[in-house]
């Protein structure tokens, strides 16, 4: 080549083309080993075209070819010329968005191809006479997966391996010589092929229908299968070679038959995901015709994924239900529920735990054909803690020495394996869901997990429960207490305006009764209850007289009073109290009061004795402060209040029930 001339494109290149013509392939008739190529490409790839293609100078011409109907192209509707530029792999995922082949008339017409991968042939010496490719009339944004990928490359040299033994066998001079050479070929070809055929990962299956005398397809037989056929469906390949499905599958679905079916005779391949029903296994793949009343399948186990998607659409769902659940339970059924769909076990129910914490009453329960059903009766449950808290899962009962105490119920019911869901109220075990398998089963750790996110559900549900619960009961006593105190601040403000001279007066005597009434408030509201200690309360209503001289003093037992009676004796106190500082006991320097209380003979006594002050006179008009003590107060106790004014000092008595 003389210097300033352009550099040959890959299709012109002469050295390529006289490689190209050495193997006197082009323009030949169809052979098997060919078409069996692309039959396969297609099953690996999942496409409906494929072409061992080989570039001219001015056109393609395909050696075999699937799904394509013209046997040559012109160069300028050439996909795989591109390919002939780099030794690897060429994946075009969208022909009409390449700007190399956006303008193709078969991408921009019939057959609108789309999708485009090409493994190149290339000569022991280096030479890309063409391509194996696959296309697709829609585009694959993700290309081939590695598997694909590499199933077209180790096909792709396969095909070259056949034009080298064809080019071999058609230079022997010697007749016996070229055979035998051919024949040696052919066996390593077919060596290499089933190498290829044995190490996909996929099931693979080989078959033809079966019909009855009307020509119906009543069954399918198998003729070959690889090593993972028998691995995904635990299989002995060899055992099975020759039967047919119904034979070796017992019971099988009949959609398995007749989607078959369907591929035979319309020729279009179809696309599954279906359950072996007696094998509890999911399947996803392709079938396709490859001729007569054979076919090809291509498949994997989806099993996992599969019960992953259910589990994840159960708590779906169960999210949903506990949103509208008001009741306990109603939130142990829902999760029962969703126990029951998630997980295959052959007995799922729930029930309510025991008040003496040591056995469940089954509530409710779903059955497998020929399991009992336990509603009605009762489980046992474990009492040392161990079953309060979260998820259990035994695989063996017969080796779980935790339970060795309920082995033999849980074998009576037939319990070989189980796991259990603890819902928890108050922080104590309230219900129990379980799922019960009759044969001996390991947990898998994605059942494990499904339990597990079903416990943080149904919990956050029950705390919500009993939150709402606790708001109610707090909102009834709110509601009680504000009536109660509404109404005794109704009485005081009543009463001491009738008893007061001025507005002045009333103000201010109003104002310490409503203090003495917050006192008494503040003890029941800082304990979190409706009840108060007696003795608490005595303290906070004397505690703004005391004076640190030791002249009050109160003895007593602990006893608790309704939040009414604390009210009363809170006030009944600080009237007295009231009325010694400023006529009696604590109006001098000498005076003492003393309380105390008791109970006796089943009945309260409270007494406030005055001592040493100055000597009392029985006034003229009893006011309300009076009638507070004797009357009101002693009614809040059922009892009775008298005041007796001695000359030493009030005395106070009340008596009542608590």
């Amino acid at each position: 080549m003389h210097r300033g001339e352009p550099e040959p494109t890959p299709v012109e290149d002469e050295a390529r083309l006289a490689a190209l013509r050495s193997f006197e392939i082009l323009d030949t008739s169809p052979e098997t080993g060919f078409d069996d190529v692309v039959t396969l490409a297609t099953q690996i790839c999942d496409a409906p075209v494929a072409l061992v293609s080989l570039v001219d100078r001015d056109r393609q011409w395909f050696k075999a070819r699937r799904g394509f109907a013209l046997a040559e192209t012109p160069i300028s509707q050439s996909v795989c010329q591109y390919a002939l530029r780099q030794p690897e792999l060429l994946v075009i995922p969208d022909l009409a968005r390449d700007e190399r082949t956006a303008a193709n008339t078969l991408v921009t017409g019939k057959p609108h191809l789309r999708f485009y991968a090409g493994a190149p042939l290339v000569t022991p010496d280096g030479h890309t006479l063409g391509t194996l490719c696959v296309l697709d009339h829609v585009a694959r944004s993700d290309g081939l997966t590695s598997v694909q990928a590499e199933g077209l490359s180790a096909l792709a040299r396969q095909v070259m391996q056949l034009l080298v033994s064809r080019r071999a066998a058609a230079r022997s001079v010697d007749v016996i010589g070229d055979l035998a050479q051919a024949e040696r070929a052919l066996r390593d070809s077919e060596a290499k092929w089933r190498g290829l055929f044995e190490s996909l990962s996929e099931g693979f299956i080989l078959g033809s229908v079966i019909r009855d005398e009307a020509g119906r397809v009543v069954d399918w037989r198998y003729e070959e299968m690889n090593r993972s056929w028998g691995e995904l469906m635990s299989l002995d390949p060899r055992t099975a070679t020759g039967r047919t499905v119904r034979e070796i599958l017992s019971h099988v679905e009949e959609a398995w038959v007749q989607e078959i079916a369907g591929v035979v005779e319309t020729g279009e391949p179809a696309r599954f995901t279906r359950q072996v029903g007696s094998i509890g296994r999911w399947y996803e793949g392709v079938a396709q015709a490859v001729g007569g009343d054979r076919f090809t399948v291509l498949f994997q186990e989806v099993t996992d994924r599969i019960k992953r998607d259910h589990r994840q659409a159960a708590l779906l769902t169960l999210g949903d239900e506990l949103r509208d659940r008001p009741s306990l339970d109603e939130i142990v059924l829902a999760a029962a529920r969703c126990v029951a769909d998630g997980l295959e076990a052959d007995r799922v129910g729930f029930g309510t735990v025991s008040a003496a914490g040591d056995s469940v009453d089954v509530q409710t329960d779903w059955c497998e054909p020929g399991m009992s059903s336990l509603a009605g009766g009762a489980l046992p449950f474990r009492t040392d803690g161990a079953g309060h808290t979260g998820i259990v899962a035994v695989d063996d009962i017969t080796l779980a020495v935790d339970y060795s105490a309920q082995r033999t119920t849980l074998a009576e019911i037939d319990a070989k394996s189980f796991m259990g869901l603890t819902i928890n109220r108050t922080g104590h075990p309230f219900a129990l869901v379980f799922a019960h398998s009759r044969s001996l089963r390991s947990w898998t750790d994605g059942e494990k997990q499904f339990m597990s996110q079903i416990s943080d559900r149904v919990q956050v549900a029950v705390s919500r429960v009993e939150a709402e619960e606790s708001q109610r009961v707090l909102n009834r006593e709110l509601a009680h207490r504000m009536k109660n105190t509404l109404a005794m601040v109704q009485a005081i403000a009543t009463q001491t305006l009738r008893q007061t001279t001025s507005m002045e007066e009333g103000r201010k005597a109003i104002g310490n009764r409503l203090s003495a009434l917050a006192r008494a408030q503040d003890i029941l509201t800082g304990a979190l209850s409706d009840e108060a200690d007696v003795r608490s309360v005595v303290e906070a209503a004397i505690r703004p007289h005391r004076t640190g001289e030791g002249r009050i003093s109160s003895s007593g037992p602990s006893l608790r009073l309704s939040a009414q009676q604390a009210l009363g004796l809170s006030l009944a106190i600080h009237e007295l109290a009231t009325n010694a500082a400023k006529y009696g006991a604590l109006s001098n320097e000498t005076g003492r009061v003393t309380m105390n209380w008791a109970v006796t003979d089943g009945r309260f006594e409270f007494s406030w004795v005055e001592n040493d002050g100055p000597n009392v006179a029985v006034p003229e008009r009893r006011g309300f402060g009076s009638k507070l003590i004797e009357q009101i107060v002693a009614a809040y106790f059922n009892g009775e209040g008298r005041i007796d004014f001695k000359p030493g000092g009030i005395r106070f008595e009340l008596t009542g029930s608590l």
